[in-house]
């Protein structure tokens, strides 16, 4: 839908993004293209991460969805998206990007120690449009 506000004489458009079982939405832009990031509803549990993309803001309500390919992958529940729920992808400095994900320590401590945070920040790229994260134990912001 796209109203106009009297007020400041401009449009707003409002687009619903129907989204069956997914959580944490998240837009952004790469190469001409918007981006909406998600993760699986899974409570405090690790999950997939998963993205639609398309070349206008309104056409992510009916894009495809895909999953992130992650680096190491794993298919064991525990460590989906580097044991992590998605919260964002952002673009540090030109082309350099970074995946943030949320854990849930309280929920599993034997394999997230409190310890080592609740947030993952780990490197990504886009490999022909695909957002695709890297696992790094640690790594050096400036020269990544």
């Amino acid at each position: 839908n796209t109203n106009t506000n009297t007020n400041t004489n401009t449009n707003i458009t409002v687009v619903e993004f129907p989204w069956a079982h997914r959580e944490a939405y998240h837009i952004f832009r790469y190469d001409g293209w918007w981006y909406l990031g998600a993760s699986a509803t899974r409570g405090w549990k690790p999950s997939k991460s998963y993205y639609r993309r398309s070349r206008t803001l309104e056409g992510l309500k009916d894009a495809q969805e895909h999953e992130m390919i992650m680096h190491p992958s794993s298919n064991k529940d525990k460590f989906l998206s580097m044991g992590t729920q998605f919260r964002f992808l952002f673009e540090i400095k030109p082309g350099k990007w970074i995946f943030g994900g949320s854990r849930h320590p309280d929920e599993d401590p034997d394999h997230f120690d409190a310890k080592f945070g609740r947030y993952v920040m780990v490197p990504a790229q886009f490999i022909n449009g695909v957002p695709t994260i890297y696992w790094k134990r640690q790594f050096d912001w400036n020269t990544y």
